[in-house]
């Protein structure tokens, strides 16, 4: 294969529920680490399979992450990049814009700060692994536990109702659904407006210790930002809160269950749990369709020529599978050093709220796995249903947390 070559109908599916599209690693293989692809709309654009490559594309500001720019924005389907372009916030837009709404928000999400959150994590998640000891068994690990701790950590850091968690998820994933039509989605993100509406009256009424509150009183009322950017900044950061941890929460029980041995590691030294968090960022990269980006002048990345207006994907989970970064990435291994893997991203649009992830995962796995050593998947990894063109969240992951024989 050559760099002249157009491969057909991305984005790939999966080789299997926990590992990647084979054709990442055929790519690299064949000396052809970035590749031209057909998409969806009949463009084509650039796709970059090695970690050198990603990080040449998004480590450099003549890529832009913004869809309305002119050019190809490579996208998994028409809905999702209808998705991008009405999110309307800082994710999607490009310096200075970006840094300015950012800085916004970041101190709520320095390493300090969501260190301060931990007892409310361990006491919400001992609450939940109750009731999953005391259900009739199998219990489904997304629905009883994956969907709720994200939902309540976001409410409790934007001082929303813990009872609002639920209606919440509903409309976001409504809103996000590939098979959710239009006018159902456009309804479900005016509900979360109109949502997001209320609070912000609340706390223009009256001031709170919350995310919502200090973006409010430090951001809007002095003209910082609009009442719509400030109603849409909101449910960005119920976006980002949700749905990836949701994902990992699930999908890295099932990987360690399929692994017994890297769970015996983490049993004999739970001091392992950051590091083992970080491979199974690496190993599962969830947030996989966040590397879109348009060229905004002729560039070069590794000796590859683009022209403005090319789209680029930049694929996270190809690069932390890349074997000259990673050897044998096919082998889940908790005690593998932690530090290049890019499942955050890489560049000025790396995850706000990684420091957040890291924590939730590593509180909500260690003590699943501590409070339930003889637990067993029921769902089989063949039989994990996947969405080939949104985020790869299960829908349902069964355990029987008591590990009995049925």
């Amino acid at each position: 294969m050559t760099v002249d070559d157009v491969i057909p109908a991305w984005p790939f599916d999966r080789a299997t529920a926990l590992t990647p599209p084979g054709e990442y690693a055929a790519l690299r293989r064949d000396g052809c680490p970035m590749a031209r692809v057909a998409l969806w709309s009949g463009e084509t654009a650039w796709l970059a399979t090695s970690h050198a490559d990603v990080l040449g594309v998004l480590g450099d500001p003549r890529f832009s992450s913004d869809p309305h720019r002119p050019g190809v924005m490579p996208s998994p389907s028409a809905a999702a990049l209808q998705f991008w372009k009405v999110k309307g916030t800082f994710d999607k837009t490009d310096p200075p814009e970006h840094d300015r709404e950012r800085r916004m928000v970041q101190t709520e999400f320095l390493v300090k700060r969501v260190r301060g959150h931990r007892p409310f994590l361990e006491r919400t998640t001992d609450a939940l692994l109750d009731t999953l000891a005391a259900a009739p068994q199998p219990v489904d690990l997304v629905t009883m536990l994956g969907d709720v701790v994200p939902a309540l950590m976001t409410c409790e850091l934007m001082g929303l109702p813990a009872d609002d968690g639920a209606l919440l998820r509903a409309h976001l994933a409504t809103f996000m659904s590939q098979a959710s039509t239009p006018e159902q989605s456009a309804a479900a993100m005016t509900a979360l407006l109109d949502y997001f509406d209320a609070v912000i009256a609340d706390r223009e009424r009256e001031e709170r210790d919350d995310l919502a509150s200090r973006l409010v009183q430090g951001q809007l009322l002095p003209g910082h930002l609009s009442r719509e950017g400030t109603r849409r900044m909101l449910l960005d950061l119920l976006i980002g809160g949700l749905d990836t941890t949701s994902s990992m929460i699930a999908l890295g029980t099932v990987l360690l269950l399929e692994n017994p041995e890297q769970v015996a590691l983490l049993a004999d030294d739970p001091g392992l749990w950051p590091q083992a968090v970080e491979e199974l960022l690496r190993y599962l990269t969830i947030a996989q369709f966040i590397g879109s980006r348009t060229a905004l002048d002729d560039v070069s990345v590794n000796e590859t020529a683009m022209s403005a207006g090319d789209g680029v994907f930049a694929s996270l989970l190809a690069a932390n599978w890349d074997p000259a970064v990673f050897p044998d990435p096919e082998v889940l291994d908790v005690t593998r050093p932690p530090g290049r893997h890019v499942a955050f991203g890489y560049g000025v649009h790396q995850c706000l709220g990684q420091a957040l992830a890291r924590l939730e995962l590593e509180v909500v796995l260690g003590r699943l796995f501590a409070r339930f050593p003889a637990m067993r998947l029921v769902t089989r990894p063949a039989d994990l249903r996947f969405n080939r063109t949104t985020i790869h969240t299960a829908l349902e992951v069964l355990v029987d947390v008591h590990g009995e024989q049925r």
